[in-house]
């Protein structure tokens, strides 16, 4: 059994986990916070189609609830670069961080997370790398 947080596109094996059945044991979640698998979230689309890349680095607080949606998602600090860049690098932080959905757990867990995004020659145009619990990368070679 294959899990595919992203639906809407392949990613490479780091963020695809393949579980052997039958199961012996818990089986190893690749993309994991607390223990909790991520399950869905939103394919990263960057910069989305008609806007303007930008460097730069969103650092987010939040919740993952007991039913594993993300909720309480609070910026604790924006950079962009240019400097005029920031609230539209915020703002698609926040969205995509609020379609994250995790395995059901028994508690609440407190998420703290960096989104790095970085414009940078790339032979497939964009490339993302979970780097959980604390970072995601998104680089673009898109500029518009």
């Amino acid at each position: 059994m294959d899990i595919l947080p992203d639906g809407d596109r392949y990613y490479d094996p780091p963020i695809i986990t393949r579980i052997d059945l039958p199961v012996t044991g818990a089986p190893i979640c690749r993309v994991a916070m607390n223990g909790r698998c991520l399950l869905e979230l939103q394919h990263v689309y960057f910069p989305p189609e008609g806007e303007t890349g930008a460097d730069g680095q969103v650092t987010l607080t939040g919740t993952i609830r007991r039913e594993g949606a993300v909720s309480g998602v609070a910026v604790l600090d924006a950079k962009g670069d240019p400097p005029s860049r920031s609230a539209f690098l915020t703002d698609f932080a926040v969205k995509y961080l609020r379609t994250w959905r995790f395995e059901p757990g028994r508690q609440k867990y407190a998420v703290r997370i960096t989104f790095e995004f970085t414009i940078a020659p790339l032979p497939l145009g964009q490339s993302v790398e979970f780097h959980l619990p604390g970072e995601v990368r998104i680089q673009t070679n898109r500029v518009h």
